[in-house]
């Protein structure tokens, strides 16, 4: 007997679908001239830029690490337009 009522077959129902965004990095999709066009700095230039930034990027925990340095770098990119 669930007094809950967390087992209930209109519970279950009302679950929420799980949401998978497209992770996919843009140094995997575009090539150098698209990402120069896209974010002006170079491939090389945005992984330098990871490097000199490399402590503060890490995630302070080791729960989660869903998005690599070198996105949260050109997600900033993204912000600053």
């Amino acid at each position: 007997m669930d007094i809950l009522g967390l087992d209930h077959p209109t519970r279950r129902a009302l679950r929420r679908e799980r949401v998978f965004r497209d992770r996919t990095s843009p140094f995997d999709v575009y090539d150098e001239q698209e990402i120069y066009a896209r974010y002006r700095f170079t491939r090389e230039g945005i992984h330098i830029l990871v490097n000199e930034l490399g402590d503060r990027l890490e995630p302070k925990t080791r729960r989660s690490h869903a998005l690599s340095k070198e996105l949260k770098v050109i997600i900033a990119f993204n912000e600053t337009n």
